[in-house]
């Protein structure tokens, strides 16, 4: 545990600090210990190694004569409804089936 004495000569500091702790209903030292810990935080390294992106992406190529009957599916369906319901009777005769 390490002790800290704190001075502030500067209003604006002290003003802006008192105000922050009467809105969020805490004493100033909290505040203070609050903004320190979210410092420290940001500033530890991360136990994650980074990576580099472009080494470890892989650029995906599609050969030129692929499928693409699959790639706008229900172009085929006019009206909505009328497909919703002929889907829930198919399943609903499939379950009563069984």
């Amino acid at each position: 545990m390490q002790q800290l004495i704190l001075n502030i000569d500067e209003q604006d500091i002290g003003e802006g600090l008192s105000r922050i702790a009467q809105e969020e209903g805490k004493n100033i030292q909290d505040v203070i210990l609050n903004e320190i810990r979210s410092l420290v935080r940001k500033r530890s390294p991360s136990p994650f190694r980074k990576c580099d992106p472009l080494r470890h992406s892989v650029q995906i190529h599609y050969p030129a004569d692929e499928d693409l009957s699959c790639v706008r599916p229900f172009t085929s369906v006019k009206d909505s409804a009328k497909f919703g319901r002929k889907l829930r009777r198919k399943l609903w005769k499939r379950t009563t089936d069984g």
